[in-house]
């Protein structure tokens, strides 16, 4: 649970203060995580977090439809960016919200 100790106003967190009586002694109590491997406390919802995940999905998704409705001409200007940036956006966007609590799961099961 936690840890009890002595800290004087000096610095020193021990039973015995270096310094003698005249500095005040206060009494702490320390928390100690539960372990090395405690998983960190998301500041994020679900619901907040899956948002976030749809509209940069819908974001991304922009480019492509300039890319299939442009003309032809117009097809050089967006084919890297669509090709290198927003297809692996969207694909990797899809598949954190399709099977991100799995992956998750699995890795707070491997720390334990």
């Amino acid at each position: 649970m936690g840890q009890a100790g002595l800290f004087c106003a000096c610095g020193i967190f021990s039973s015995k203060c270096l310094n003698g009586p005249e500095w005040p002694v206060i009494e702490v109590k320390l928390r100690i995580p539960r372990g090395p491997h405690s998983p960190p406390k998301s500041t994020m919802n679900d619901s907040a977090q899956r948002a976030i995940q749809r509209w940069i999905h819908l974001v991304f998704s922009i480019p492509i439809v300039g890319y299939i409705y442009s003309p032809f001409k117009e097809l050089p200007n967006y084919a890297p960016m669509v090709r290198y940036l927003a297809v692996p956006v969207i694909v990797f966007s899809g598949l954190w919200m399709w099977k991100g609590r799995a992956l998750r799961r699995s890795v707070a099961k491997e720390l334990a």
